[in-house]
């Protein structure tokens, strides 16, 4: 079996892109290895062993994928795992590239991460970055003299080298908005390039509004790309931090603080960022992974993600103490059979009660665990809540509503 150029790795289900790609390689002047080309006549024992040949005579490899799974598959992480080893031993100086559909650079087996990738409608784009072995390459008699004229030998531009990222925070490495790999700091973030001029674009994790550009020229076989978004972050968080200090916010709690904008709440971390959008018409302070908001007239409960996790049905409600929180009650309904058993309303305590509602305490799950009696109740202390009943006796209670009244 002859030598090739390039090893077309991919799943069955990807053989008709594949077979582009093979075509268009072929067009360009390479010997390409495809299954489905190669192979058809060979029986199964030859199939494996002829698979072996072409991984181990192959100079670069192509790994085409529509799915994320097919990368990981039986016979296509054989083959790119196995021809990575031999290029990480040594024994393989070519290129190992990724040809994706709907597949991010960081989904990728942290192995390919740091190798060239495109997506499969651009294939074409695989072209500069792909060399002939070599020892077929020929190097031109110079001209003029025996003077170097880079017009008549080898281009120097277009021999390979390795570029480590070293990176102060995890970022992203993009090169003409073509993003190559996720770097992380105190790893050896190798990645392959030809020489000449790039432009790459570092772009943080954390925080997208953290990045920069910058064109480098690499010269040499083996180049340090140093990466520095300490300094752009620390100057973001500093300028919102002096926004923050500005406006009238309350206190964080669990990280989140309520802000108002337009008559409209919402909720913003310490950064600045808006993480719960300004949808609500009152909102109260996050505690114990909940907050109530009020819409529509109503209060609920949402948790962080902005999930509803308490229905908006209550005519007000405060924070979260020690696995429960005190709400209004509104439904007049069930006001009527609560007075009926109440001998000591009067018409007049009854209508001004009415109007503003009556107090109880549910659980995270909306479980009512104190009943709707009290008119005014406070969230638990260590263990015990201040209160009043219906007759404005004032008083504690515990989690069981019990009944203690004050001295």
């Amino acid at each position: 079996m002859a030598d090739y150029d390039i090893f077309i790795s991919c799943k069955s289900e990807d053989y008709e892109i594949a077979e582009k790609v093979y075509s268009f390689l072929k067009d360009n002047g390479f010997s390409v290895f495809l299954a489905p080309k190669e192979l058809r006549k060979m029986a199964k024992a030859d199939y494996m062993d002829a698979i072996s040949i072409a991984l181990d005579s192959a100079y670069s490899m192509i790994v085409v994928s529509s799915k994320k799974k097919y990368l990981t598959s039986e016979y296509v992480k054989f083959e790119w795992s196995t021809f990575l080893n031999e290029k990480l031993s040594g024994r393989k100086t070519g290129q190992i590239m990724t040809l994706l559909e709907n597949i991010k650079v960081s989904e990728l087996p942290i192995q390919l991460r740091k190798y060239e990738s495109f997506t499969l409608e651009n294939y074409e784009n695989v072209l500069p970055y792909l060399e002939k072995p070599k020892k077929t390459a020929k190097k031109l008699k110079p001209k003029n003299g025996g003077k170097k004229d880079v017009n008549n030998s080898i281009n120097d531009a277009a021999i390979g080298s390795e570029v480590h990222v070293k990176t102060d925070i995890p970022c992203r490495v993009l090169r003409f908005n073509k993003e190559l790999m996720t770097a992380q700091p105190d790893v050896d973030n190798l990645i392959h390039l030809k020489k000449g001029s790039h432009e790459f674009k570092f772009v943080s994790i954390e925080n997208e509004q953290d990045n920069y550009s910058q064109v480098y020229t690499i010269k040499d076989e083996c180049e340090i790309l140093q990466v520095n978004l300490t300094e752009i972050r620390d100057a973001r968080l500093a300028k919102e931090s002096e926004r923050i200090a500005e406006e009238d916010f309350s206190p964080f709690r669990e990280g989140l603080t309520r802000v108002e904008k337009n008559r409209k709440w919402g909720f913003i971390d310490k950064t600045g960022k808006v993480v719960i959008a300004f949808n609500y018409d009152d909102a109260k302070d996050f505690s114990e992974g909940l907050a109530a908001v009020k819409l529509n007239g109503k209060w609920g409960f949402i948790d962080k993600t902005d999930k509803v996790v308490i229905p908006f049905k209550y005519k007000d409600a405060k924070q979260f103490s020690e696995g429960l929180a005190p709400v209004r009650f509104i439904d007049k309904n069930d006001w009527k059979k609560l007075v009926a058993s109440t001998v000591l309303f009067t018409p007049l305590v009854y209508s001004s009660i009415l109007l503003v509602g009556v107090w109880g305490y549910i659980d995270k799950t909306d479980k009512v665990i104190i009943p709707f009696k009290y008119v005014v109740a406070e969230p638990f202390s260590e263990g015990r809540a201040k209160v009043a009943k219906l007759n404005f006796k004032r008083g504690t209670i515990d989690k069981q509503g019990n009944f203690t009244p004050d001295e």
